[in-house]
């Protein structure tokens, strides 16, 4: 299995063709999660299966060939998915904090 972020247009239509370009080399969606939308762009983390002689690249050259479409990463996976967790651990890592915000004071 991979794990593939992606960023693609956020507009009705454009997951579906995604699906459609994974499914023409192969891959199988296991699990999507939509980690973000931002400025008419969505990022979503897809779990997919390939066939055992697929090349990983095959997915990203699939992907890469929709208009307004980019991989951002794509490695192994094993395990279940949650993007949320991940953010919230890397947000810990990258404030040094255990993730809480603190409530400024009332004035």
């Amino acid at each position: 299995s991979y794990l593939l972020r992606v960023l693609l247009p956020d507009r009705p239509g454009s997951l579906g063709s995604l699906a459609v370009a994974l499914g023409s080399v192969g891959a199988d969606i296991i699990s999507l999660d939509v980690v973000d939308r931002f400025d008419g762009v969505a990022v979503d983390d897809i779990v997919v299966d390939v066939p055992h002689a697929t090349f990983p690249d095959t997915l990203i050259t699939a992907a890469e060939n929709l208009d307004g479409v980019m991989v951002d990463s794509l490695r192994p996976f094993s395990g279940i998915l949650d993007a949320h967790r991940e953010l919230e651990a890397s947000g810990s890592i990258s404030t040094g904090t255990s993730g809480v915000i603190p409530t400024p004071p009332k004035s």
